[in-house]
């Protein structure tokens, strides 16, 4: 072949556009890390609310783990098993072009080592305010190129929090009016602060939870709940079993003896959050858990 041909060859292949699995993207995760992903990824994604998420932006989903499946329902989508553990060989199989994991949990952590060792581009994230939730929504929109749904749910999410909370900010009694906010367990209850969806909300919405400065501990004894007299109470029912754990909060708070005698009691105070709202990721729901706090705390419509 002569130089003049082969130049000519070679000018006319980068004049091409690239294949779109040959194009990358530069993704910052979560955990501040930068990550090559191919544009349009298939994606195995370990979480059920960010596995909505990657659908939400336009992504193509091959798996998730078992939490993003309703039950009945009949989906494309593999399982790679429980959310806390899944399955290495289950994804190994699906030949992803990207796996999105969370950094708060060790198995998510194990698998993505072994699958960056591997070659396979992985994002780690950490979701438990909504800013966290268009963070990685906005990274997911750079991967399937549809910028124009994250600045829908921007402008729907962060826009319409800043409302509510703008507004809450206008009555008296923001700031000043306390909670205690407890996970209950079928096995026991730990209290819980911000670092949680439910406490980082409730904290912008003005009220101060009891339990911070328990100087790291989660557990708060009865006494130290009667002297604090919060004006709420918000429980969230974990584990699969709901029913075990309200009957763990019937024995240990509703039966207790001093419980009566709360002010969150005797002004019918005491609520059980959402999980769907206060737990989960609620994704494009988030400002719905605002709105609830609004209308059940200030009395807002």
């Amino acid at each position: 072949m002569s130089k003049k041909i082969y130049s000519l060859l070679l000018v006319l292949a980068l004049a091409l556009p690239l294949p779109a699995l040959a194009q990358g993207v530069v993704v910052t995760d979560g955990a501040a890390r930068t990550v090559t992903v191919p544009l349009h990824a298939r994606a195995v994604v370990l979480l059920g609310s960010y596995a909505q998420a990657y659908v939400q932006a336009g992504g193509q989903l091959l798996a998730a783990t078992e939490d993003y499946f309703m039950p009945g329902e009949d989906s494309d989508v593999a399982s790679v098993g429980a959310a806390h553990h899944p399955s290495l060989e289950g994804i190994l199989k699906l030949d992803p072009q990207v796996v999105v994991l969370s950094n708060l949990h060790k198995e998510h952590l194990k698998i993505g080592e072994t699958l960056t060792g591997m070659g396979i581009p992985c994002l780690y994230y950490e979701v438990t305010r909504y800013e966290q939730y268009l963070s990685m929504l906005e990274g997911f929109c750079l991967i399937n190129d549809t910028g124009d749904i994250y600045e829908a749910q921007r402008r729907s999410v962060a826009d319409g929090i800043q409302e509510i909370v703008d507004s809450v900010r206008q009555d008296a009694r923001y700031g000043h009016m306390t909670c205690l906010l407890l996970r209950v367990y079928a096995t026991g209850m730990r209290s819980k602060a911000q670092g949680t969806i439910a406490g980082e909300i409730l904290a912008d919405m003005g009220l101060q939870n009891i339990a911070e400065g328990q100087n790291g501990t989660d557990l708060i004894s009865m006494e130290a709940v009667m002297a604090a007299d919060p004006d709420y109470v918000f429980l969230v029912a974990m584990g699969a079993d709901e029913q075990a754990a309200q009957d763990m909060a019937q024995r240990t708070l509703y039966d207790h003896p001093a419980w009566a005698g709360l002010s969150a009691v005797q002004n019918d105070r005491v609520y059980v959050l959402d999980k769907r709202l206060f737990h989960n990721k609620p994704n494009a729901d988030w400002p719905q858990a605002y709105q609830w706090v609004a209308a059940t705390v200030y009395g807002q419509p």
